[in-house]
């Protein structure tokens, strides 16, 4: 990918054209029209929310549709909007949070500083929260075996750390199924999973990932809270 700024008066769009026409000649073989001879290429502008703010040229290679040459330029109109809209959300982020730290400060006592059993939520570093499935054994023991610490030193990690990792997932459509008691074998065997208030179902993942936030805010309190799935591998760096 090859990425070129400049903005939107005449002088630096030629600039802009004229590093197009340079990359059109890079000696690679490109995707033809139906003459034959001239690139086939796509234009588009790329929008953030309403407002366009990069110019984009692609092509595909003749040999492999995958190997693909772009190039872009930021539109300078855009960018002062941009910029003036990034500035505004600013300002309304710092209010929000003086009023939040303000209210937070009269209101420690308050019952969500506290758990649904009525007790103060442990504080955190991070919550990691692994998406899983019933049928995804293999993919937890693969996280377990690489980068998720088990047992003891899992109970360390969240202790000296304050990083808390847990497989969420929810429960079956039935009852007491024997899915729902294979996770509750393994988690009386691990003792790193987060049961939610769920069930399981691959059209519901947007909900699972809501309640699971919901779910961690208020169980602890951290600084962060962190969503992947069971076939991404983390480095905790630490």
């Amino acid at each position: 990918m090859v990425v070129m700024v400049g903005a939107s008066d005449g002088g630096r769009r030629r600039k802009a054209s004229r590093g197009v026409e340079i990359l059109r000649k890079d000696g690679h073989n490109w995707r033809k029209k139906k003459d034959g001879k001239t690139v086939k290429e796509a234009h588009e502008r790329l929008k953030a929310g309403s407002v366009d703010v990069l110019h984009c040229y692609y092509a595909h290679g003749e040999e492999n549709e995958n190997f693909q040459r772009r190039s872009y330029w930021l539109l300078e109109e855009s960018s002062r909007s941009l910029d003036k809209s990034i500035s505004m959300l600013q300002m309304e982020l710092a209010a929000t949070r003086s009023s939040q730290e303000m209210r937070r400060s009269d209101e420690f006592t308050h019952i969500s500083e506290l758990t649904h059993e009525g007790l103060p939520r442990k504080k955190a570093f991070i919550v990691i929260g692994i998406n899983t499935t019933f049928s995804s054994r293999k993919r937890r023991d693969s996280v377990r075996q690489t980068w998720m610490p088990q047992g003891e030193r899992l109970l360390q990690l969240e202790q000296e750390k304050g990083i808390i990792i847990r497989f969420m997932i929810g429960h079956s459509a039935t009852s007491n199924s024997i899915l729902d008691r294979a996770i509750d074998s393994e988690d009386s065997q691990h003792k790193d999973f987060l049961r939610l208030e769920h069930v399981e179902g691959y059209h519901e993942l947007s909900a699972k990932t809501k309640i699971f936030f919901s779910t961690a805010v208020a169980k602890w309190d951290a600084d962060f809270y962190v969503k992947v799935d069971d076939d991404v591998h983390v480095n905790l760096g630490c």
